[in-house]
């Protein structure tokens, strides 16, 4: 009997201990070796980042809007995308290291919508925030003045944007300002007479309208008058300098026109009534450096909207040629265009039965390459106040329904044999 000749127990033990010390070895090496400071970095590299939060967008500052937010942890920069509504395709519009962003790229009265992004330095990027409406300040727009007996003028003017048509809260009547400016008509305006009111007190007749009543005015005396509107003091916007004469004239006035109410299966028509040309300013260049007024035609931007929708949306620009509309301007549309004319318009891209709502906006575009002015025009593009909305739709399809218990209980039966 050979008492030194190992067992088969033995050997699985041997081979057990030379299996876990090749482990132990293995891990030693790997802890001696071990950095945490390259560890963290990994683990921050291999996280993923959360969407930028706290998103907001300043309203009436003037002409810029700025953007803030929460910073991302292990976000290197930022991508700022913009759109002319919430739905409308996001353009990117610039990058930051920081959690803020100025948009200077903006005029007076203008609205737009942005999100915001995260990237890591190895370009891996977060999801968009929130989308956040911002405005810029807009310029007032005088559109009216009344005469009194008692030498008293109310004075009316349009804001583009200070409160929003859909009835949300991100607008900035409520830090708006205005001060009336006004002076005799040879005078200077360093020495112009100014009174100062509040948006919230000067309220008009309709939305992102006001108007002020100016009293003790000299008879028989040609006044100037400007609005000049700020939310603060990074600035104003300022209104054209008008008189009792031209408060109207050069501004464009809102078309007053009807919708068809389920008249038609195939259609929804507009009637349009074509308000007043708008005064233009020019200089003609000649030897007496005369200046005059010229008019000119407007063009119409269809809003459209479901009732229970919040947002318009523009579906059509109309140019007025006669006694219908053309596709675009042309450099005779002032000889055509006939106010007080009606004409109509067909929306063709819509739904029977449905219900929309329509307004309608005025405008004139001087210069731009799209009407040939004469010499020295004041190169010009003019926005008028919103049209009162109308509802309009096409007649809905028939719909029959036949009620068996109503036949029955008078006594009458339907027949199940349909031969």
């Amino acid at each position: 009997m050979n008492f030194f000749k190992p067992s088969v127990t033995m050997k699985t033990f041997l081979i057990f201990c030379a299996i876990f010390g090749l482990i132990l070895f293995n891990s030693c090496k790997q802890l001696a070796s071990f950095d945490p400071n390259v560890e963290g970095a990994r683990a921050v590299a291999n996280k993923t980042l959360s969407a930028p939060a706290g998103m907001e967008a300043t309203h009436g500052l003037k002409r810029k809007i700025t953007l803030t937010w929460i910073p991302v942890s292990g976000a290197s920069r930022y991508e700022i995308y913009c759109a002319t509504s919430a739905t409308a395709e996001f353009e990117k519009i610039g990058e930051t290291d920081k959690n803020f962003f100025d948009d200077k790229n903006v005029g007076a009265g203008k609205t737009f919508y942005y999100k915001v992004r995260a990237v890591k330095s190895n370009g891996t990027q977060s999801p968009f925030s929130v989308i956040k409406k911002g405005t810029s300040l807009a310029q007032p727009i005088i559109i009216g003045g009344d005469v009194k007996e008692d030498y008293s003028v109310t004075i009316s003017w349009f804001m583009e944007n200070s409160c929003s048509l859909n009835g949300d809260d991100d607008n900035y009547e409520e830090f708006l300002k205005f001060d009336i400016c006004y002076k005799l008509e040879n005078d200077d305006w360093k020495n112009c007479k100014k009174e100062t009111i509040d948006a919230s007190s000067a309220s008009g007749s309709f939305l992102n309208s006001y108007e002020c009543t100016l009293t003790n005015l000299a008879n028989a005396s040609k006044y100037q008058f400007r609005i000049d509107a700020y939310t603060g003091d990074d600035g104003s916007e300022s209104s054209d300098v008008v008189n009792k004469a031209t408060m109207i004239s050069y501004n464009p006035v809102a078309p007053k026109f009807e919708a068809s109410e389920g008249t038609s299966s195939k259609e929804i028509s507009l009637s349009i009534t074509l308000p007043p040309m708008v005064m233009v300013h020019t200089v003609t260049k000649n030897s007496n450096g005369e200046e005059k007024d010229v008019e000119f035609p407007l063009y119409f931007e269809i809003y459209r909207k479901l009732e229970s929708e919040s947002e318009y949306t523009m579906v059509k620009k109309l140019y007025c040629d006669g006694s219908s509309f053309a596709p675009e301007y042309s450099n005779n549309l002032e000889d055509t265009y006939k106010p007080d004319s009606v004409i109509e318009w067909i929306d063709e891209d819509s739904e029977r039965g449905i219900k929309y709502e329509y307004m309608i906006r005025s405008s004139v575009d001087v210069g731009y390459g799209k009407i040939v002015c004469p010499e020295g025009t004041e190169l010009i593009q003019r926005t008028g106040m919103p049209s009162e909305s109308k509802v309009g739709w096409k007649s809905a399809p028939p719909v029959f329904e036949i009620n068996r218990s109503r036949f029955e209980n008078n006594g009458l039966k339907l027949s199940d044999d349909r031969t």
